[in-house]
């Protein structure tokens, strides 16, 4: 049973809707039927009804005619008349005329049967639906006694007249008139006997049709309830034992994420597609977890070697400091004890122009990273400079819960900026320094063309090149993969126009490995104030960057700030 699940419901779904439709229509058609039905019954009804009040009328007409010509009693007249007026639409005609209504007595005839429209009978004969033959017998009936009438009226003439009298009485009981009156009983037996067979046949034939839409209703609905029940049962075993299956195993994986049991196998369908790939993801999760837990451990392992060299703090929103490295205790003379708890303006110093601060926490407190140079007060007095970088840290729910820090000592290379703002003719000064700091500091410098011509030790510490591999070579030798031809473009761009520029570059070294380096390069000049090259002062910071690379990381900044905090 290798149907994929969208086309078994496809195919499941458009049984049943299929089924559904013709359960459906055969409904319809059955109360539709059953409609018709009740229908043909009612119109037989009327249409036999209706008839009957015609020979009724002829029958009362009958009787009131004689009743008259043996009492002459004047009240037999107007009923009479009143029988003819309501047949042929000239008196209102009373409710339920069809019943009895003339054998009863006013004022109890008019209570049970008030009046209503004047209709006469030949107009509701025309409205009902009987066929050709039974409206001409009808009016063939209608005509005949229409002639019967005209002759009871000139007979009830005649009796008002002594010697007319006994020939009315004679006349309205005569075979003669019983022969008119068979004029209009034959066609009205005609009428009936045609409409009797006619709607009975139609009505046969509707129930006939009634009975063989219901058995085929009763396969529909055996069709139908078989065709569920195999639904629910494929659903079951296709579908829903399968998820109760994954479902378990992911349970199992969720309660104990080592677990070695064997990969069980379902159908070669969507679900069987989901559980191979469940089990390639629970594979893959274990292998990651474990690389997680390495890596936890490496991270760990080098904040606590971060935290002894790389100068960062934490604060909440008000500035309190809630963390410090070793680092930062270092550089600037105080104790954690001492630090904790205080505000950072404590090592703030009076030279910092108060516009820095300002734009500082506007920036930080707009969830911004803000970056720049600061110059701080060291416990004993004296002073530092540090590049800083300082960001917005948040809690689990994204809710802010304070600033971070990390900095890099530039003291060095303020002390060197300072010197080339003072005089560009002071290179030999300059050049002592250099020296005097060759050991610590990352210097080189290059001819207009970027060919190395002096490396401190520093620089080759760093690289991994030495002194005799570098001088005469290309400053390019060392540049990085990774960092964008745009920036190279930008900095030669500075440096041509004789200006200073600045930024951080990452470096390749001699084993194929990197480093980062903040760099100030400028121009220099001879006696005469002739450019002559470029001098490039550097700060490690490649410490720096990999901290922000953790922390940008979505995977280890809750571990990096929980260090912190």
């Amino acid at each position: 049973m290798n149907v994929e699940i969208k086309n078994f419901f496809l195919l499941m779904v458009s049984a049943i809707t299929i089924l559904l439709w013709t359960l459906f229509f055969m409904v319809d058609k059955q109360q539709t039927s059953s409609y018709e039905l009740d229908r043909l019954v009612m119109e037989r009804h009327e249409m036999i009804m209706y008839s009957k009040v015609l020979r009724q009328s002829s029958d009362d007409l009958s009787k009131y005619a004689r009743l008259y010509a043996i009492t002459l009693d004047e009240k037999y007249k107007e009923i009479y008349r009143n029988v003819l007026g309501v047949r042929n639409g000239e008196d209102s005609r009373p409710l339920n005329y069809d019943l009895i209504y003339w054998d009863l007595l006013e004022p109890q005839r008019s209570l049970r049967h008030p009046l209503g429209e004047k209709k006469a009978l030949k107009e509701i004969i025309k409205e009902l639906p009987f066929d050709e033959f039974e409206y001409g017998k009808l009016e063939q009936a209608q005509k005949n006694s229409d002639e019967l009438a005209a002759l009871e009226r000139a007979a009830m003439s005649e009796a008002s007249g002594e010697k007319g009298r006994g020939e009315a009485i004679n006349f309205l009981h005569s075979h003669e008139y019983l022969r008119e009156k068979a004029k209009i009983m034959l066609p009205l037996d005609e009428f009936l006997t045609h409409l009797e067979a006619r709607t009975i046949s139609q009505i046969n034939s509707l129930k006939q049709a009634m009975e063989n839409n219901m058995d085929n209703l009763i396969y529909v609905v055996v069709a139908f309830v078989i065709v569920t029940i195999l639904f629910f049962i494929l659903m079951y075993v296709k579908i829903l034992n399968p998820i109760s299956d994954l479902s378990e195993e992911i349970h199992k994986f969720k309660n104990s994420s080592d677990s070695t049991e064997d990969d069980k196998t379902f159908y070669d369908d969507e679900i069987g597609d989901l559980s191979k790939e469940f089990y390639k993801m629970r594979d893959k999760i274990k292998k990651d977890i474990k690389i997680r837990l390495s890596n936890e451990k490496k991270i760990r392992e080098y904040l606590t070697l971060v935290d002894k060299n790389v100068i960062t703090s934490s604060t909440n929103l008000a500035g309190e400091i809630t963390s410090v490295s070793e680092a930062f205790c270092a550089i600037s003379g105080y104790a954690k004890e001492e630090l904790l708890g205080n505000n950072h303006s404590m090592i703030k110093h009076e030279d910092m122009p108060k516009e820095i601060y300002e734009d500082l926490w506007k920036t930080i407190k707009q969830d911004k990273t803000w970056s720049g140079e600061i110059k701080n007060r060291a416990k004993d007095g004296g002073f530092y400079w540090v590049k800083a970088t300082i960001y917005p840290i948040f809690d689990e729910e994204r809710k802010k819960i304070g600033y971070t820090a990390i900095r890099v000592d530039i003291s060095d290379k303020k002390e060197i900026d300072s010197l080339l703002r003072n005089s560009k003719l002071n290179e030999k000064k300059i050049q002592d320094y250099v020296y005097l700091t060759d050991r610590h500091v990352i210097t080189s410098s290059t001819d207009l063309q970027g060919n190395i011509t002096y490396v401190s030790e520093a620089f080759s510490k760093i690289s991994g090149y030495s002194k005799e591999e570098l001088i005469g070579q290309n400053h390019s030798m060392i540049r990085h993969s990774d960092m964008s031809g745009e920036v190279y473009k930008g900095l030669w761009k500075t440096i041509a126009l004789g200006e200073t520029w600045r930024g951080e570059i990452k470096n390749r070294t001699k084993e194929g490995g990197f480093y980062w380096v903040d760099a100030t390069i400028y121009p220099k000049f001879d006696i005469f104030g002739k450019k002559i090259g470029y001098t490039a002062i550097r700060i490690d910071v490649t410490d720096k960057k990999k901290l922000e690379e953790l922390i940008d990381s979505n995977e280890v900044t809750a571990t990096y700030n929980s260090q912190l905090l």
